[in-house]
């Protein structure tokens, strides 16, 4: 079975995670190690270094905002394989969003921005909505991987799902 990545587990990422967790092997990264672990222990994820996580299919990314998650990109890019699919939820800045799509195009990876919508409690529930913005053909493959399955919608070209 195939790896997904989790990055960002703040009140929102945590539950996230935890539902990819229960149906995949999952991968979690936070900038507080020590949160990384404790969700291993209570969703049996694997706690992991940054550059791990680009063993995974689909990464998913959960920041503050859009500059943590390019600064992450950074740091993982020389580390991502083509065909991956990065799932961005942060709800972050369309234009950086349209530019973090550039630049992991070049290394043949996928990127979504897709935030979600719903709350703290959506996400405990596994009921939020993810606004995609990416071209549908782009990201079809990957929704199966997504911690709410059936809550997927495209809001147009990459950037739209942040506004």
């Amino acid at each position: 079975m195939e790896k997904v990545a989790f990055l960002g587990l703040g009140a929102m990422g945590y539950p996230m995670a935890g539902h990819l967790a229960r149906r995949f092997p999952t991968l979690v990264w936070n900038r507080t190690f020590a949160k990384a672990l404790r969700h291993q222990e209570e969703f049996g994820s694997e706690a992991v270094p940054l550059e791990r996580v680009a063993e995974a299919r689909v990464v998913f990314t959960c920041l503050p905002t859009t500059r943590e998650v390019y600064e992450v990109a950074e740091a993982l890019y020389p580390y991502l394989r083509e065909g991956t699919y990065w799932v961005d939820a942060t709800s972050g800045e369309p234009e950086a969003s349209r530019r973090l799509a550039e630049r992991l195009r070049e290394k043949g990876v996928t990127y979504l921005d897709a935030p979600v919508s719903g709350g703290t409690s959506g996400a405990e529930a596994g009921t939020l909505t993810v606004m995609v913005g990416a071209p549908r053909r782009r990201w079809s493959g990957c929704g199966p991987f997504s911690p709410t399955p059936r809550r997927w919608s495209t809001w147009g070209p990459w950037g739209r799902g942040t506004r």
